[in-house]
């Protein structure tokens, strides 16, 4: 009595489907069965996919024995459908063990090209017990080197694997790994250094006195010092993650050359005896003067433009100053691209030379490069009560070793800044209003600079 069975295919790669049993064909073939049936998919289906289609359907009944020595059917450990298991001889008595079936297979002689083969199948028809002819495949060639390898065109081929797959199961990242078909470089540390195929990166110990900037761990990440979030007090300077508060000029009154370290690690470079670009007194004597109405009384610019003739270093900018000194306006250095390169204040207080021009030493000496053009502006403000001086074609005393006046410029608006390249230039408009004074460093002929910063007389 048939109580269970199972049925097996092998997918092929036919382009053309057999057609599907019929529901009265399944019925037919069953012959009553009653139970649960599984197959491999739709058994009546019509549809053109992948199914399990099944030609020649034969059912047997469960095997109760191993069978005769004569007519052994079976060989070594069977599982029959019916769960049953059969302890069976290992060989059979004619034939040969083929999968837990004797078989009687004929003998199979390999081509010359098949022998030549690393790896393959091929065909073998065999018989059983019952005379039913069972087809074989058998392996050719050499054994399987590792369960990596695959059989390809008849040679083992062995595919290494990528480095995301060693990435995503084994969870190695970096450095040169051996694997069974040979090594793979995986992927390079972003940071630290590579370990046992994993990147490993440890942050270094920072001194406790670093308290601002910034510094890259090393590892991905970036260390702010401080309370101050990386920043130092106002007027403090951050030097090798360490708030440096900086010396100024002011604290070397007597500096007349060479330079001094700050404390912070730049400099402070003297910047006496040098001489004013413009080198006549400014009075009514040596120029126009202009009344405050003339400009409108607006916010305003007015300078001029030079060209260096020779690369100098500036250390002052002044202003002229006509009767009382009541205003503080500023004086603006830029360079031909409009780009703040000094500025200083200049107001009641700053002592007056013997040329009525006042001077106020900038934050640090500027250099201006010989060929390049500058621009030299007195911010005017509205509502001043000085009065300004503008000098007469040809009039101004001009030291044209150092520069060459290119004209005058000016602007009636605050918020606009005349251009050295573009503006129209006046004949000696402004020329008068500011000046500046170059710096040299150096000690007058006959005299030495100490390491003080004092010029002596020379040995």
């Amino acid at each position: 009595h048939l109580e269970k069975f199972t049925v097996a295919y092998r997918p092929d790669n036919r382009e053309v489907w057999s057609e599907a049993f019929t529901i009265s064909e399944l019925a037919e073939a069953t012959a009553g069965f009653t139970g649960t049936m599984s197959a491999g998919g739709s058994m009546s289906s019509m549809e053109t996919y992948r199914i399990a289609l099944f030609s020649n359907l034969t059912i047997e009944t469960c095997a109760a024995s191993c069978g005769e020595l004569e007519s052994q059917l079976y060989c070594g450990k069977v599982v029959t459908p019916c769960d049953t298991v059969l302890d069976c001889p290992l060989t059979c008595g004619h034939g040969d063990c083929h999968y837990g079936q004797c078989l009687q297979c004929d003998n199979v002689t390999l081509s010359p090209e098949q022998l030549a083969w690393e790896c393959g199948e091929v065909q073998q028809d065999c018989i059983n017990a019952d005379g039913d002819v069972v087809r074989e495949f058998i392996p050719v060639g050499q054994p399987q080197p590792t369960e990596h390898h695959t059989c390809e065109d008849h040679k083992w081929f062995c595919p290494k694997p990528s480095k995301w797959a060693l990435l995503v199961e084994e969870g190695k990242e970096c450095g040169l790994v051996d694997t069974d078909c040979g090594p793979v470089d995986l992927f390079p540390c972003t940071f630290g250094i590579c370990v046992n195929s994993r990147c490993e990166c440890t942050p270094p110990d920072y001194p406790d006195t670093y308290n601002c900037g910034w510094q890259n761990d090393g590892c991905g990440s970036n260390v702010t010092f401080g309370s101050l979030f990386g920043h130092c007090e106002e007027g403090a300077r951050c030097t090798e993650n360490t708030c440096c508060m900086p010396k100024t000029r002011e604290d070397f009154p007597n500096l007349q050359c060479g330079e001094v370290s700050d404390g912070c690690g730049e400099t402070i470079k003297a910047m006496n005896g040098g001489g004013a670009f413009l080198s006549s007194k400014a009075d009514e004597d040596h120029g126009w003067v202009y009344k405050t109405s003339f400009w409108y009384n607006n916010d305003a610019w007015s300078g001029f433009v030079f060209e260096m003739k020779e690369t100098t270093s500036i250390g002052h900018l002044g202003r002229a100053v006509l009767g009382d000194f009541l205003d503080t306006l500023d004086v603006v250095l830029f360079n031909e691209d409009r780009e703040q390169l000094g500025r200083v204040s200049i107001g009641p207080g700053i002592p007056v030379d013997e040329k009525l021009y006042a001077y106020a030493a900038l934050n640090d000496v500027v250099e201006l490069q010989s060929g390049k053009r500058y621009m030299l502006l007195l911010r005017l403000a509205k509502g001043m009560s000085e009065n300004y001086l503008r000098y007469n074609e040809g009039d101004a005393p001009l030291d044209d070793k150092i520069a060459e006046y290119k004209g005058g410029v000016s602007s009636f608006w605050s918020d606009n800044i005349p251009s050295p390249k573009t503006s129209y230039f006046s004949s000696w408009y402004g020329v008068g209003l500011a000046n500046f004074k170059v710096s040299r460093p150096d000690c007058p002929e006959g005299q030495r600079c100490t390491a003080e910063g004092q010029c002596v007389a020379a040995e």
